[in-house]
């Protein structure tokens, strides 16, 4: 197989890996903080699932949309996981600006309302589990994503 072939097997198995793990991984903490929203936290769990497996899809977006932007930061189409520590900082406050700004709009237009289970970061007035979210979980599906393309030969 040719260096091309490789590397564009190596890419493809980045991608679909960083899909795959950014959806599980969001679903489930989609799943686990649902009670903290208003909309949500007397809907029977079951009734709950189709719209965490929406938001979790919308959160595999908001996983590339930092990505891309370090991508551009670092004038480097193939941006992936380095093993540096400021690489995951880096990620990570991607993440989270991500977040925030996901957080500000859905607030804005009134997607959602936070209940008193919510913790609210001071001085942003969002809530801490969904600005935790994509902070730690854009830098791990990336890692894990990394990891599996560096497997492909």
């Amino acid at each position: 197989m040719s260096e091309v072939e490789t590397g564009g097997r190596q890419w493809r198995t980045y991608a679909v890996t960083a899909g795959v793990t950014a959806f599980a991984a969001n679903w489930v903490w989609e799943m686990a903080h649902m009670r903290t929203c208003r909309e949500l936290e007397i809907q029977p769990w079951l009734q709950t699932i189709p719209m965490c497996t929406v938001a979790a899809s919308g959160d595999v977006i908001l996983t590339v949309v930092p990505y891309v932007c370090g991508a551009l930061i670092a004038w480097n189409a193939r941006l992936a996981w380095t093993g540096r520590v400021k690489t995951y900082l880096s990620l990570a406050a991607l993440g989270f600006a991500t977040a925030a700004t996901g957080e500000y709009i859905g607030l804005a237009a009134d997607e959602w309302t936070y209940n008193e289970r919510m913790p609210i970061v001071p001085e942003l007035g969002i809530g801490a589990w969904p600005a935790l979210q994509l902070t730690l979980l854009v830098p791990r599906s990336l890692v894990v994503a990394n990891f599996a393309r560096r497997r492909v030969r």
